[in-house]
Protein backbone atom coordinates (compact mmCIF):
# COMPACT_ATOMS: atom_id res chain seq x y z
CA UNK A 1 0.00 0.00 0.00
CA UNK A 2 2.84 2.45 0.83
CA UNK A 3 3.86 2.29 -2.65
CA UNK A 4 0.70 3.34 -3.92
CA UNK A 5 0.04 6.41 -1.73
CA UNK A 6 3.31 7.50 -2.14
CA UNK A 7 2.09 8.46 -5.46
CA UNK A 8 -0.21 10.92 -3.96
CA UNK A 9 0.72 14.75 -5.00
CA UNK A 10 1.93 16.87 -1.75
CA UNK A 11 -1.45 19.56 -2.72
CA UNK A 12 -3.68 16.11 -2.77
CA UNK A 13 -1.86 15.23 1.04
CA UNK A 14 -2.45 18.72 1.73
CA UNK A 15 -6.28 18.62 1.06
CA UNK A 16 -6.42 15.31 2.20
CA UNK A 17 -5.63 16.10 5.84
CA UNK A 18 -7.85 19.30 5.80
CA UNK A 19 -10.81 17.11 4.85
CA UNK A 20 -9.80 14.84 7.78
CA UNK A 21 -10.09 17.20 10.34
CA UNK A 22 -13.66 17.78 10.24
CA UNK A 23 -16.84 19.09 8.17
CA UNK A 24 -15.66 22.57 7.56
CA UNK A 25 -12.64 20.87 5.65
CA UNK A 26 -14.48 18.37 3.83
CA UNK A 27 -16.91 21.30 2.36
CA UNK A 28 -13.78 23.27 1.56
CA UNK A 29 -11.53 20.64 -0.22
CA UNK A 30 -13.20 20.33 -3.14
CA UNK A 31 -13.18 24.59 -4.20
CA UNK A 32 -9.57 24.45 -3.17
CA UNK A 33 -9.06 21.99 -5.64
CA UNK A 34 -10.65 23.45 -7.82
CA UNK A 35 -8.60 26.91 -7.63
CA UNK A 36 -5.39 25.15 -7.34
CA UNK A 37 -5.67 22.92 -10.45
CA UNK A 38 -7.77 25.53 -12.66
CA UNK A 39 -5.79 29.06 -11.55
CA UNK A 40 -7.10 31.69 -9.43
CA UNK A 41 -9.40 32.88 -12.82
CA UNK A 42 -10.82 30.12 -13.97
CA UNK A 43 -11.59 29.22 -10.75
CA UNK A 44 -13.07 32.70 -9.68
CA UNK A 45 -15.57 32.05 -12.99
CA UNK A 46 -17.07 28.78 -12.08
CA UNK A 47 -17.78 30.28 -8.60
CA UNK A 48 -19.45 32.79 -10.09
CA UNK A 49 -21.17 30.70 -13.11
CA UNK A 50 -22.34 28.49 -10.40
CA UNK A 51 -23.73 31.40 -8.04
CA UNK A 52 -25.71 32.45 -11.97
CA UNK A 53 -26.76 29.25 -12.38
CA UNK A 54 -28.88 28.59 -8.84
CA UNK A 55 -31.21 31.51 -10.04
CA UNK A 56 -31.94 30.49 -13.37
CA UNK A 57 -32.01 26.61 -12.79
CA UNK A 58 -34.88 26.35 -10.73
CA UNK A 59 -37.16 28.53 -12.79
CA UNK A 60 -36.02 26.85 -16.41
CA UNK A 61 -37.03 23.45 -14.61
CA UNK A 62 -40.16 24.45 -13.18
CA UNK A 63 -40.96 26.05 -16.61
CA UNK A 64 -40.16 22.41 -18.38
CA UNK A 65 -41.85 20.40 -16.14
CA UNK A 66 -44.95 22.53 -15.94
CA UNK A 67 -45.63 22.68 -20.04
CA UNK A 68 -44.58 18.61 -19.63
CA UNK A 69 -47.37 18.00 -16.91
CA UNK A 70 -50.11 20.17 -18.51
CA UNK A 71 -49.68 18.65 -21.95
CA UNK A 72 -50.21 15.15 -20.16
CA UNK A 73 -52.90 16.69 -18.39
CA UNK A 74 -54.44 18.32 -21.66
CA UNK A 75 -54.02 14.54 -23.47
CA UNK A 76 -55.96 13.21 -21.08
CA UNK A 77 -58.74 15.44 -19.83
CA UNK A 78 -57.48 16.29 -16.81
CA UNK A 79 -56.83 19.72 -14.78
CA UNK A 80 -53.99 20.68 -13.80
CA UNK A 81 -53.84 23.41 -10.75
CA UNK A 82 -50.38 24.60 -9.41
CA UNK A 83 -50.17 24.12 -5.11
CA UNK A 84 -47.33 26.00 -2.93
CA UNK A 85 -43.76 24.51 -3.18
CA UNK A 86 -43.99 23.68 -6.91
CA UNK A 87 -46.42 20.87 -6.34
CA UNK A 88 -49.23 20.15 -9.00
CA UNK A 89 -52.50 18.71 -8.45
CA UNK A 90 -54.16 17.06 -11.32
CA UNK A 91 -57.31 16.02 -11.30
CA UNK A 92 -59.88 14.35 -13.57
CA UNK A 93 -63.30 13.64 -12.30
CA UNK A 94 -62.99 11.73 -8.27
CA UNK A 95 -59.52 10.80 -9.56
CA UNK A 96 -56.71 12.85 -8.72
CA UNK A 97 -52.62 13.12 -7.68
CA UNK A 98 -49.26 15.23 -7.28
CA UNK A 99 -46.46 15.69 -8.62
CA UNK A 100 -43.49 17.04 -8.18
CA UNK A 101 -41.51 17.77 -10.92
CA UNK A 102 -40.07 14.53 -11.76
CA UNK A 103 -41.26 12.92 -8.46
CA UNK A 104 -44.68 10.85 -8.71
CA UNK A 105 -47.06 8.94 -6.51
CA UNK A 106 -46.19 5.38 -7.37
CA UNK A 107 -43.27 4.03 -5.58
CA UNK A 108 -43.50 3.13 -2.13
CA UNK A 109 -40.74 5.72 0.15
CA UNK A 110 -38.68 2.82 0.74
CA UNK A 111 -38.25 1.45 -2.41
CA UNK A 112 -36.51 4.70 -3.88
CA UNK A 113 -34.58 5.00 -0.27
CA UNK A 114 -33.43 1.43 -1.60
CA UNK A 115 -32.74 2.27 -4.51
CA UNK A 116 -30.31 5.50 -3.53
CA UNK A 117 -27.93 3.08 -2.19
CA UNK A 118 -25.69 1.94 -5.06
CA UNK A 119 -24.39 -0.85 -3.00
CA UNK A 120 -27.56 -2.29 -2.00
CA UNK A 121 -28.72 -1.77 -5.94
CA UNK A 122 -25.10 -3.90 -6.90
CA UNK A 123 -26.12 -6.78 -4.89
CA UNK A 124 -29.54 -6.93 -5.96
CA UNK A 125 -28.53 -7.08 -9.45
CA UNK A 126 -25.47 -9.22 -9.00
CA UNK A 127 -28.67 -11.66 -7.22
CA UNK A 128 -30.81 -11.64 -10.60
CA UNK A 129 -27.71 -11.78 -13.16
CA UNK A 130 -27.24 -8.62 -14.44
CA UNK A 131 -23.88 -7.64 -15.47
CA UNK A 132 -22.36 -5.05 -12.71
CA UNK A 133 -18.98 -3.42 -12.75
CA UNK A 134 -16.32 -4.72 -10.10
CA UNK A 135 -16.48 -2.59 -6.81
CA UNK A 136 -15.53 -2.11 -3.30
CA UNK A 137 -17.39 0.81 -0.82
CA UNK A 138 -15.48 2.07 1.96
CA UNK A 139 -15.61 4.32 4.31
CA UNK A 140 -14.15 8.25 3.24
CA UNK A 141 -11.62 7.88 6.44
CA UNK A 142 -9.65 5.19 5.44
CA UNK A 143 -9.02 4.80 1.54
CA UNK A 144 -6.96 1.80 1.77
CA UNK A 145 -9.45 -0.38 0.21
CA UNK A 146 -9.78 1.82 -2.78
CA UNK A 147 -6.54 1.69 -3.13
CA UNK A 148 -6.05 -1.83 -3.03
CA UNK A 149 -9.05 -1.95 -6.06
CA UNK A 150 -7.33 0.55 -7.81
CA UNK A 151 -4.25 -1.29 -7.99
CA UNK A 152 -5.93 -4.74 -8.72
CA UNK A 153 -6.99 -3.03 -12.12
CA UNK A 154 -3.86 -2.69 -13.19
CA UNK A 155 -4.06 0.48 -14.85
CA UNK A 156 -7.93 0.46 -16.01
CA UNK A 157 -9.97 3.27 -15.07
CA UNK A 158 -12.88 3.52 -12.58
CA UNK A 159 -15.44 5.65 -11.18
CA UNK A 160 -15.72 6.91 -7.54
CA UNK A 161 -19.26 8.10 -6.43
CA UNK A 162 -20.96 8.54 -3.12
CA UNK A 163 -22.39 4.96 -2.12
CA UNK A 164 -25.74 6.18 -1.34
CA UNK A 165 -28.41 9.35 -1.14
CA UNK A 166 -27.08 11.64 -4.55
CA UNK A 167 -28.64 11.56 -7.83
CA UNK A 168 -27.78 12.94 -10.83
CA UNK A 169 -24.43 13.05 -11.23
CA UNK A 170 -23.56 14.10 -7.71
CA UNK A 171 -19.70 13.80 -6.30
CA UNK A 172 -19.14 11.81 -9.69
CA UNK A 173 -15.78 11.42 -11.11
CA UNK A 174 -15.16 8.79 -13.75
CA UNK A 175 -11.44 8.23 -15.54
CA UNK A 176 -9.67 7.98 -12.20
CA UNK A 177 -7.04 5.59 -12.49
CA UNK A 178 -4.15 7.01 -10.20
CA UNK A 179 -3.77 7.17 -6.79
CA UNK A 180 -3.74 10.49 -6.48
CA UNK A 181 -6.76 11.11 -8.67
CA UNK A 182 -8.55 8.40 -6.00
CA UNK A 183 -7.69 10.28 -2.79
CA UNK A 184 -9.09 13.66 -5.21
CA UNK A 185 -11.98 12.24 -6.00
CA UNK A 186 -12.82 10.62 -2.63
CA UNK A 187 -12.61 14.31 -1.30
CA UNK A 188 -15.07 15.13 -3.89
CA UNK A 189 -17.51 12.47 -3.01
CA UNK A 190 -16.82 12.51 0.92
CA UNK A 191 -18.20 16.18 0.40
CA UNK A 192 -22.02 14.01 0.03
CA UNK A 193 -21.54 11.23 2.84
CA UNK A 194 -19.32 9.17 4.67
CA UNK A 195 -18.88 6.37 2.63
CA UNK A 196 -17.80 5.82 -1.02
CA UNK A 197 -18.03 3.46 -3.68
CA UNK A 198 -14.95 2.86 -6.17
CA UNK A 199 -15.99 0.69 -9.63
CA UNK A 200 -14.46 -0.42 -12.44
CA UNK A 201 -15.45 2.32 -15.44
CA UNK A 202 -17.60 0.28 -18.34
CA UNK A 203 -16.52 1.20 -21.67
CA UNK A 204 -18.82 1.83 -24.59
CA UNK A 205 -21.83 4.15 -25.36
CA UNK A 206 -24.45 4.85 -22.71
CA UNK A 207 -28.18 4.20 -22.77
CA UNK A 208 -30.84 5.28 -20.47
CA UNK A 209 -34.05 3.02 -20.55
CA UNK A 210 -37.29 4.30 -19.32
CA UNK A 211 -39.57 1.28 -17.46
CA UNK A 212 -43.41 1.56 -16.55
CA UNK A 213 -44.38 -1.63 -14.21
CA UNK A 214 -42.37 -3.44 -16.65
CA UNK A 215 -43.25 -1.58 -20.28
CA UNK A 216 -40.69 0.07 -22.21
CA UNK A 217 -41.39 3.45 -22.29
CA UNK A 218 -38.24 4.88 -24.21
CA UNK A 219 -34.63 4.88 -24.71
CA UNK A 220 -32.00 7.54 -24.76
CA UNK A 221 -28.31 7.31 -26.28
CA UNK A 222 -26.47 9.83 -23.98
CA UNK A 223 -23.06 11.31 -25.00
CA UNK A 224 -20.72 13.30 -22.53
CA UNK A 225 -21.57 17.06 -22.67
CA UNK A 226 -18.90 19.22 -24.99
CA UNK A 227 -18.06 22.61 -25.99
CA UNK A 228 -17.00 24.10 -29.63
CA UNK A 229 -13.81 26.67 -29.75
CA UNK A 230 -13.93 29.23 -31.75
CA UNK A 231 -10.18 30.47 -31.25
CA UNK A 232 -10.05 32.96 -28.24
CA UNK A 233 -12.40 32.01 -25.23
CA UNK A 234 -10.51 29.46 -22.72
CA UNK A 235 -12.64 26.12 -21.70
CA UNK A 236 -13.79 28.14 -18.96
CA UNK A 237 -15.21 30.91 -20.73
CA UNK A 238 -17.11 28.16 -23.42
CA UNK A 239 -19.01 26.35 -20.70
CA UNK A 240 -19.92 29.51 -18.85
CA UNK A 241 -21.09 30.79 -22.36
CA UNK A 242 -23.11 27.03 -23.16
CA UNK A 243 -25.01 27.86 -19.58
CA UNK A 244 -25.94 31.11 -20.95
CA UNK A 245 -27.25 29.65 -24.16
CA UNK A 246 -28.98 27.30 -21.83
CA UNK A 247 -30.70 29.67 -19.89
CA UNK A 248 -31.20 31.88 -22.94
CA UNK A 249 -33.80 29.05 -24.33
CA UNK A 250 -35.57 28.56 -21.15
CA UNK A 251 -33.82 25.15 -20.93
CA UNK A 252 -34.99 24.40 -24.15
CA UNK A 253 -30.85 23.40 -24.87
CA UNK A 254 -30.96 21.92 -21.86
CA UNK A 255 -31.47 22.53 -17.98
CA UNK A 256 -29.04 21.03 -15.96
CA UNK A 257 -26.04 23.24 -14.96
CA UNK A 258 -22.01 22.35 -16.73
CA UNK A 259 -20.38 22.80 -13.62
CA UNK A 260 -16.59 22.43 -12.77
CA UNK A 261 -15.66 19.51 -10.81
CA UNK A 262 -13.14 16.86 -10.59
CA UNK A 263 -14.85 14.68 -13.49
CA UNK A 264 -14.54 17.74 -15.62
CA UNK A 265 -10.82 18.36 -14.77
CA UNK A 266 -9.47 15.25 -15.38
CA UNK A 267 -11.65 14.72 -18.39
CA UNK A 268 -10.16 18.26 -19.77
CA UNK A 269 -6.17 16.73 -19.13
CA UNK A 270 -7.18 13.36 -21.04
CA UNK A 271 -7.58 15.39 -23.75
CA UNK A 272 -4.51 17.80 -22.87
CA UNK A 273 -6.53 20.51 -22.05
CA UNK A 274 -7.16 22.55 -18.75
CA UNK A 275 -9.84 25.26 -17.94
CA UNK A 276 -7.44 28.03 -19.25
CA UNK A 277 -7.07 26.28 -22.35
CA UNK A 278 -7.96 28.14 -25.74
CA UNK A 279 -9.53 25.31 -28.18
CA UNK A 280 -8.90 26.20 -31.62
CA UNK A 281 -11.79 27.30 -33.69
CA UNK A 282 -14.68 24.66 -34.19
CA UNK A 283 -12.51 22.17 -32.35
CA UNK A 284 -14.69 20.02 -30.62
CA UNK A 285 -13.50 19.49 -26.61
CA UNK A 286 -15.25 17.09 -24.25
CA UNK A 287 -15.86 18.43 -20.67
CA UNK A 288 -16.88 15.59 -19.07
CA UNK A 289 -17.17 12.22 -18.65
CA UNK A 290 -20.41 11.71 -17.05
CA UNK A 291 -23.36 12.41 -19.05
CA UNK A 292 -25.30 13.67 -16.18
CA UNK A 293 -24.77 17.76 -17.39
CA UNK A 294 -25.68 17.28 -21.01
CA UNK A 295 -27.72 19.17 -23.05
CA UNK A 296 -30.01 18.55 -25.40
CA UNK A 297 -28.24 18.08 -28.92
CA UNK A 298 -26.17 15.39 -26.64
CA UNK A 299 -29.42 13.34 -25.91
CA UNK A 300 -30.67 10.82 -29.02
CA UNK A 301 -34.15 9.39 -29.00
CA UNK A 302 -33.34 5.63 -29.74
CA UNK A 303 -36.44 2.93 -30.88
CA UNK A 304 -36.17 -0.47 -29.52
CA UNK A 305 -35.48 -1.34 -33.38
CA UNK A 306 -32.21 0.03 -33.34
CA UNK A 307 -30.94 -2.28 -30.38
CA UNK A 308 -31.58 -5.82 -29.51
CA UNK A 309 -34.02 -7.48 -27.77
CA UNK A 310 -31.00 -9.29 -25.21
CA UNK A 311 -30.53 -5.62 -24.25
CA UNK A 312 -33.73 -4.48 -23.83
CA UNK A 313 -34.03 -7.52 -21.62
CA UNK A 314 -31.09 -7.19 -19.29
CA UNK A 315 -32.73 -3.43 -18.65
CA UNK A 316 -35.77 -4.79 -17.92
CA UNK A 317 -34.65 -7.60 -15.54
CA UNK A 318 -32.58 -4.84 -13.71
CA UNK A 319 -35.70 -2.77 -13.20
CA UNK A 320 -37.16 -5.51 -11.68
CA UNK A 321 -34.70 -6.46 -9.44
CA UNK A 322 -35.29 -3.34 -7.37
CA UNK A 323 -39.14 -3.35 -7.54
CA UNK A 324 -39.26 -0.08 -8.94
CA UNK A 325 -42.74 0.14 -10.46
CA UNK A 326 -41.49 3.76 -12.33
CA UNK A 327 -37.34 2.84 -12.94
CA UNK A 328 -34.97 4.51 -14.92
CA UNK A 329 -31.53 1.89 -15.84
CA UNK A 330 -28.74 3.20 -17.10
CA UNK A 331 -26.24 0.77 -18.98
CA UNK A 332 -22.74 1.26 -20.95
CA UNK A 333 -22.17 -1.57 -23.79
CA UNK A 334 -19.80 -1.68 -27.06
CA UNK A 335 -22.78 -3.40 -28.43
CA UNK A 336 -26.39 -2.96 -27.95
CA UNK A 337 -27.45 -5.35 -30.55
CA UNK A 338 -26.26 -7.63 -27.67
CA UNK A 339 -26.64 -9.10 -24.44
CA UNK A 340 -24.64 -6.86 -21.80
CA UNK A 341 -22.84 -10.49 -21.14
CA UNK A 342 -21.68 -11.38 -24.62
CA UNK A 343 -20.84 -7.18 -25.56
CA UNK A 344 -19.03 -6.93 -22.39
CA UNK A 345 -21.52 -4.08 -20.90
CA UNK A 346 -22.57 -3.08 -18.02
CA UNK A 347 -25.58 -1.74 -15.73
CA UNK A 348 -24.70 1.33 -13.91
CA UNK A 349 -27.54 3.10 -12.27
CA UNK A 350 -30.94 1.94 -11.51
CA UNK A 351 -32.91 5.16 -10.56
CA UNK A 352 -36.42 5.57 -8.68
CA UNK A 353 -38.70 8.55 -10.14
CA UNK A 354 -35.71 9.41 -13.36
CA UNK A 355 -36.10 12.90 -14.65
CA UNK A 356 -38.81 13.09 -17.59
CA UNK A 357 -37.04 15.87 -19.10
CA UNK A 358 -33.83 14.05 -20.50
CA UNK A 359 -36.95 12.43 -22.51
CA UNK A 360 -38.03 15.37 -23.73
CA UNK A 361 -35.15 17.51 -24.48
CA UNK A 362 -33.28 15.72 -27.18
CA UNK A 363 -31.29 16.11 -30.33
CA UNK A 364 -34.26 15.27 -32.47
CA UNK A 365 -37.32 16.90 -30.72
CA UNK A 366 -39.79 15.78 -33.59
CA UNK A 367 -38.28 11.99 -32.14
CA UNK A 368 -39.34 12.89 -28.29
CA UNK A 369 -41.42 10.35 -27.11
CA UNK A 370 -44.11 12.33 -24.15
CA UNK A 371 -43.70 9.91 -21.78
CA UNK A 372 -45.76 11.53 -19.01
CA UNK A 373 -48.54 10.70 -20.88
CA UNK A 374 -48.55 6.93 -20.00
CA UNK A 375 -47.27 7.67 -16.68
CA UNK A 376 -50.52 9.86 -15.75
CA UNK A 377 -52.53 7.28 -17.01
CA UNK A 378 -51.41 5.32 -13.93
CA UNK A 379 -51.35 8.15 -11.76
CA UNK A 380 -54.75 8.70 -12.06
CA UNK A 381 -56.03 5.04 -11.97
CA UNK A 382 -56.90 3.87 -8.84
CA UNK A 383 -56.30 0.01 -9.42
CA UNK A 384 -52.33 0.88 -10.21
CA UNK A 385 -51.66 3.09 -7.16
CA UNK A 386 -51.06 0.46 -4.63
CA UNK A 387 -52.98 2.46 -2.28
CA UNK A 388 -51.83 6.19 -2.50
CA UNK A 389 -55.08 7.07 -3.42
CA UNK A 390 -56.79 5.90 -0.28
CA UNK A 391 -54.84 8.24 1.85
CA UNK A 392 -55.19 11.25 -0.62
Amino acid sequence: MKRLSERVKTPTAVLSRMAEAGKAGRVLAPPVDLLLNAGWRAGREQRAAQAAAAAWTPRVRRGIYNQIWQDAADHHGAKLQPLSGDFLLISKGDRRTVVWYHTVMLDFGLTLLLALDKVAVHGLLEGVGVPMAAHVRFEADDIRPGLEFLESLEGRSCVVKPASSTSGGEGVTCGVRSADDLDRARLWAWRWGTQVLVEEQAVGQEFRFLFLDGELLDILRRHPPRVVGDGKSTVSELMIAENNRRADAQGRAGTPFLSADLDCLLTLERSAHSLRSVPGDGEVVQVKAAANQNGAAENDTVSPSEVGPALIADAAAAARATDLRFAGVELITPDPSLSLQDAGGLVVEVNGTPGLHYHYLVSQPERAVPIAIPLLDALLDPARTRGYQSGF
